[in-house]
């Protein structure tokens, strides 16, 4: 999928105000959490750890529906 997906990592072991907001946002309890959207739209939220058969059958999709 290469550069179709942007991923991005939030620390939450740094308390910052931005990390709070990602979490309330989510509702990000457990760790890892995985959060998916598309064009800025929540698509669905996966917590611990994912295979990699399960993230690209949800990725795919996405991704092949652009």
């Amino acid at each position: 999928m290469g550069d179709q997906v942007d991923i991005r990592k939030i620390d939450v072991s740094i308390d910052s105000e931005q990390t709070r907001r990602y979490a309330a946002k989510y509702d990000i309890q457990f760790v890892p959490t995985l959060v998916i959207e598309k064009d800025g739209a929540f698509i669905r939220k996966l917590v611990g750890v994912q295979s990699l058969e399960t993230l690209e059958s949800i990725l795919k999709p996405l991704v092949d529906s652009q």
